[in-house]
């Protein structure tokens, strides 16, 4: 209640527990309500018959395994996309990132060298590296941002069209 869990957690707890990163798809967390996952059937079952003998932990916390339909899934509620313009100096991640989720170029970069950004589902490592339209940025717990256009103006800057999920 006072240091919630986050996705990370329970994904560690997972491959402690023998999964491949490969079994593993999206997994989402669900307040104090612990997390869904969606998994590989094989990873499920296996999941289930360790669970015989002894809870999945996540950090000290014991947690119940349950196979559920699609149906009785409960998927995390999604940000209304937003359309958002900006002139940057330049195309690279850090520049139209930072512009794009609202927060400093420096604290951009940090995030950007820790892994926590993505470009086109790629882990990227690189501030420096150029954007073209239709490259999509995902930020840890932050959303995605797809660019829509990069259009020249005038005094040698770029005008970019972005939507934000």
């Amino acid at each position: 209640m006072f240091d919630p869990a986050d996705a990370s957690d329970f994904r560690n707890a997972l491959l402690a527990a023998g999964a491949e990163p490969g079994d593993l798809g999206d997994l989402w967390v669900r307040g104090d309500r612990g997390a869904q996952l969606l998994a590989t059937p094989e990873l499920a079952e296996r999941l289930l018959e360790q669970q015989n003998q002894g809870p999945l932990l996540v950090r000290t916390v014991p947690v119940q395994i349950e196979r559920l339909s699609l149906e009785q899934l409960q998927f995390p509620s999604r940000r209304a996309p937003r359309r958002l313009s900006s002139v940057e100096a330049s195309c690279r991640l850090d520049a139209v990132a930072s512009a794009g989720f609202g927060l400093s170029r420096s604290r951009m970069v940090a995030l950007i060298r820790a892994g926590a950004v993505r470009l086109n589902w790629a882990a990227v490592s690189s501030p420096s590296r150029e954007l073209v339209a239709g490259d999509r940025i995902q930020l840890d717990n932050r959303g995605e941002l797809t660019i829509e256009a990069v259009e020249p103006t005038k005094r040698e800057r770029w005008r970019l069209v972005m939507l934000r999920r």
